[in-house]
């Protein structure tokens, strides 16, 4: 999905959002957007951890011009602040030797102690407008299965690069693109491909060192492709991520109606993933102490979900598998993953086996104004003792998220608000250091966010 599809999403805190169509070719508005937002997030800990709270406000503008010849462009940037200087989030753990996990990421991870004018030029390109196709070139918000905004903080991941979508038959669709540079959530710089891998935290090397390919990737960019069909009786993708001499991903998603209202929705839908991950040229770099893959090796998951569909209710539930001769590995500061099982605040990328399974119940309370939601997974992992199978050290866990949403449609229009707890529990504490428990296991999370979003309109052509 193109920035200009993403751009007329409304995000929430689990991502649950009102399905776009595939690909759009809507003529170019002249529009100007501002969104602000005030998050307030809060972490307890286990026992002597340490505990954190923080508060950020964020305020972006952009703007989208009108088509002149079927060409159009657009430029935004945002602002970012820590109106109340927290400074604690910053503090390592006594026990663990690591800082807040949540609280910092609202910030600026390179620039810890940077408390206001913290901006980034966000979207920023030229795009042309065809009848079944367009082509765009800048800064873009990207929607795909690997990189993608993640927006559960202030601002999103954008990336850098040429992308193009274009119409093949009715009911067949194609995208793709080659992408040089990102600007990772919780930052508030742009970096080239390669130098981006290690700005969040970047866990232990199969070998059970640290980590050591920050700096180190080198590589060309990452290329995608894909190809969307769309119908009555379902829909299938194809996505392939070539990340140029670390991986090549191909991942395989179905999602298929099995008995329809007779007016609009399915009552039943299944969904089946396949994922295969091959690690590619030299893992990023020949000495393998500096490599961010091991040469040579793969990973591949199996996700499914059946939902059900009934009055203002959804229930789903869901089931990963993910194996293999190596971890299976895609940078966190490019996007979350698309496995039916993900749940917020939490991931399975950098672990070589595991068994997740999940399901969730959402209820409409009040049409296109209060949504809740509440889900439950049990996550079966390696040992976090072994490296080669636990990046990040995660222990096997209980997760429990509970969402609420209200959108104001008649007063205060425009503001919404969402609250995000959630609850993770260790399943095996007995051989499990109090250190592994950090940010990641019996602990409680809580998100308040209030969001305001403006837009206006002008003449549509020049």
């Amino acid at each position: 999905m193109t920035a200009a599809a993403q751009h007329q999403q409304t995000d929430s805190l689990s991502g649950q959002a009102e399905e776009e169509p595939i690909l759009h070719f809507p003529p170019p508005k002249n529009e100007f957007r501002l969104e602000m937002r005030n998050f307030t997030s809060a972490t307890i800990n286990h026992g002597l951890l340490a505990d954190y709270a923080a508060n950020g406000v964020s305020i972006a503008l952009d703007y989208h011009s009108p088509s002149w010849h079927g060409f159009s462009f657009a430029f935004g940037g945002a602002l970012i602040e820590n109106p109340f200087q927290t400074k604690h989030i910053w503090e390592k753990d006594s026990i663990a030797n690591q800082h807040s996990r949540y609280e910092s990421e609202l910030f600026d991870l390179a620039e810890p102690h940077k408390h206001s004018d913290l901006t980034l030029m966000e979207e920023m390109f030229v795009r042309y407008t065809g009848k079944k196709f367009t082509a765009s070139l800048g800064n873009l918000l990207l929607k795909t299965p690997f990189i993608n905004p993640q927006d559960g903080r202030l601002r999103p991941t954008m990336v850098r690069g040429f992308w193009t979508e274009m119409q093949l038959a009715k009911k067949l669709f194609a995208e793709g693109g080659w992408l040089t540079h990102v600007a990772p959530r919780s930052t508030t710089e742009w970096y080239k491909i390669g130098e981006s891998l290690g700005v969040y935290w970047a866990g232990l090397a199969p070998n059970g060192q640290l980590a050591n390919y920050r700096h180190h990737v080198k590589t060309k960019g990452v290329g995608i492709a894909a190809l969307i069909w769309k119908g009555q009786t379902g829909k299938m993708q194809l996505w392939n991520t070539y990340f140029e001499n670390v991986t090549n991903t191909l991942l395989l998603q179905a999602d298929v109606p099995l008995v329809h209202h007779t007016s609009c929705k399915p009552t039943w839908e299944i969904g089946l993933q396949l994922m295969r991950q091959d690690v590619i040229g030299q893992g990023g770099n020949p000495q393998p102490e500096f490599a961010y893959a091991e040469t040579g090796k793969h990973s591949q998951a199996i996700s499914a979900q059946l939902q059900h569909h009934f009055g203002k209710n959804q229930w789903k539930v869901a089931y990963t598998n993910i194996n293999g001769t190596t971890r299976f590995l895609m940078p966190r500061e490019w996007g979350r993953e698309p496995f039916y099982t993900f749940m917020e605040r939490e991931r399975n990328e950098g672990l070589r086996t595991v068994n997740a399974f999940m399901t969730e119940w959402q209820t409409d309370w009040l049409p296109k104004c209060l949504q809740s939601s509440l889900g439950i997974g049990y996550y079966s992992l390696p040992s976090p003792h072994n490296a080669a199978y636990n990046k990040y050290q995660m222990p096997s866990f209980v997760q429990i998220n509970a969402e609420l949403n209200y959108k104001f449609i008649k007063y205060l229009k425009g503001v919404s608000l969402q609250v995000l707890y959630v609850y993770k529990h260790a399943m095996e504490t007995a051989d499990i250091p109090l250190a592994f428990l950090h940010n990641r296991a019996n602990m409680h999370l809580i998100n308040l966010v209030v969001r305001y979003e403006f837009h206006q309109y002008a003449s549509e052509n020049l």
